[in-house]
């Protein structure tokens, strides 16, 4: 692992699947196995739409849109939602699908994913469990700050200003790249990232992390 994370990074916040299983899958209304069902049925739909995606290298990452195309509604007992982001081109680079739930504390749980990551996210009036692969990595809440996930501490944070035009992402207290704030975009399909710094697979990936959370609009928990 590279200079900004460390060793300490795995020992004090990448916390086991073992871990990830019951912190993460469990909720309150439908139960683990419920909602490992769920994922498991949204991986499985979405088998087509990553095939589809965009290898994800350090020349298409910078090209990624602001925007967020939703493609495809499910209505039920649970609704669901699927859509994208892509490259300013229109190649697809991130597809996502959610399933929320009527009722209870467990709002809703979001299924991502790159050409080479995976994200999941479980949306509660708590705050926004967040997993990269099989590792949940913390909570982020209505503050934009993400607490890992063994001892609670602030870890990561989008610092939101709307007055200025980026928004910096700052992981353990230095800034690794920034957010388009989509109040001040003045282009047609303006470019999601201002600043990207030269960051190794584990610090992206929480950086990537964030950045779905933001761009989705998950903001104040909705």
């Amino acid at each position: 692992m590279g200079a900004i994370l460390g060793m300490a990074f795995v020992a004090s916040v990448l916390v086991g699947s073992t871990y990830f299983l019951s912190k993460f899958l469990p909720n309150f209304n439908a139960g683990p196995k419920k909602v490992r069902e769920d994922l498991a049925s949204m991986k499985s739909e979405m088998a087509s739409d990553v095939a589809t995606l965009v290898p994800w290298t350090e020349e298409e990452k910078i090209l990624l849109s602001l925007k967020n195309e939703t493609t495809g509604k499910k209505s039920g007992v649970t609704k669901s939602v699927s859509g994208k982001f892509s490259s300013v081109y229109h190649e697809p680079l991130i597809v996502w699908r959610t399933k929320e739930y009527a009722g209870g504390k467990l709002k809703k749980i979001i299924y991502a994913r790159t050409s080479n990551q995976e994200f999941t996210y479980r949306v509660t009036a708590q705050g926004i469990d967040v997993a990269i692969g099989d590792y949940f990595i913390g909570v982020y809440r209505n503050d934009h700050i993400l607490y890992d996930a063994k001892k609670n501490r602030p870890f990561a944070q989008v610092k939101r200003d709307h007055a200025k035009e980026y928004f910096p992402v700052l992981l353990e207290g230095k800034e690794i790249g920034n957010l388009a704030n989509p109040l001040k975009a003045e282009q047609v399909n303006p470019r999601a990232f201002g600043l990207l710094t030269n960051m190794n697979e584990q610090t992206e990936a929480v950086f990537i992390a964030l950045t779905i959370i933001e761009l989705m609009g998950l903001d104040y928990l909705k």
